[in-house]
């Protein structure tokens, strides 16, 4: 009787351990489900889709395209047809001018940290806010206009807006910036300022201006 006692008791100790034993194991599936999905988690390099020079540095860098959505935790842009999600950093702001306005499917540059490969900042590009004439930015003082290089001269440019084409006569200190531009602007998209007087003070040209689509 003692003998079949202890054999009992042997046998129901060893039931508990393998029920313990199963109980842990769709936790421990779990755990093990969770840490393969973190390792399978790799950050995408957002720099191949920038046009900014700055994206070879260790500098803060920008991405331009078409804002599809904007969620609490990310941005998706359409950057040549194919649509990118850049996570929002905890310090996420939107440009105070633009705030108040709709920047859905609207051209939005994005500032994006170099290292966390997270969106700091967002705002309208020149071309969402430009007008009809390509004017982007005016004050009492000057005037920022942006469109396409069509015809310059020692004298003059012409650049191509919506409404059409528009020459305006260079100031006498005119001064071009165009760094990293080919040869040849003619067809490329440029960055004007005017004076109050109508002239042009300067031409700017932007890489990443070219090919937005």
């Amino acid at each position: 009787m003692k003998k079949f006692l202890i054999i009992f008791i042997g046998i129901a100790f060893i039931g508990a351990l393998a029920a313990c034993s199963n109980g842990n194991q769709p936790n421990q599936q779990k755990f093990n489900d969770t840490n393969n999905n973190q390792n399978n988690k790799v950050t995408q390099d957002l720099k191949k889709y920038s046009q900014d020079p700055d994206k070879d540095t260790d500098q803060d860098f920008d991405l331009i395209g078409k804002l599809v959505q904007e969620d609490d935790d990310q941005i998706t842009l359409s950057i040549k047809g194919k649509e990118v999600q850049i996570p929002k950093s905890t310090s996420f702001t939107i440009n105070e001018e633009d705030s108040q306005k709709s920047l859905n499917n609207q051209l939005v540059k994005v500032e994006v940290g170099s290292k966390s490969q997270q969106a700091e900042e967002m705002e309208l590009t020149a071309q969402a806010k430009a007008n009809d004439d390509g004017v982007y930015e005016q004050d009492s003082d000057e005037t920022k206009i942006i469109g396409t290089l069509t015809k310059e001269t020692t004298q003059d440019l012409t650049i191509k807006v919506k409404s059409g084409e528009r020459t305006y006569t260079k100031a006498a200190d005119f001064e071009k910036d165009v760094k990293g531009a080919p040869k040849d602007l003619k067809g490329k998209t440029v960055r004007i300022k005017l004076q109050k007087d109508g002239k042009v003070e300067s031409l700017e040209y932007n890489p990443e201006d070219q090919n937005i689509e």
